[in-house]
């Protein structure tokens, strides 16, 4: 077998990164916002009137994956 050249991304320049305290820190950070989020999630859904218990729970679960899909893009840029 030949050994072909290095991966598309393994010329790129990383960021600094904030190491494995930072990272904790921030995950941390991302979960206290979803917490105290989530209250305001309930809030908003009483304001709209949305009786439904199971819509509450999926529209609530929606809304806390995308935080943590956004809070996991902050992640991994750093």
């Amino acid at each position: 077998m030949s050994e072909g050249g290095p991966l598309p991304n393994q010329h790129e320049n990383k960021g600094e990164s904030f190491g494995p305290w930072g990272h904790r820190i921030l995950c941390l950070l991302i979960l206290t916002i979803i917490l105290y989020s989530q209250n305001n999630i309930m809030n908003i859904l009483n304001q709209i009137e949305i009786t439904n218990n199971s819509l509450r729970i999926i529209i609530q679960f929606v809304t806390i994956i995308i935080l943590l899909g956004l809070g996991h893009r902050l992640l991994r840029r750093n």
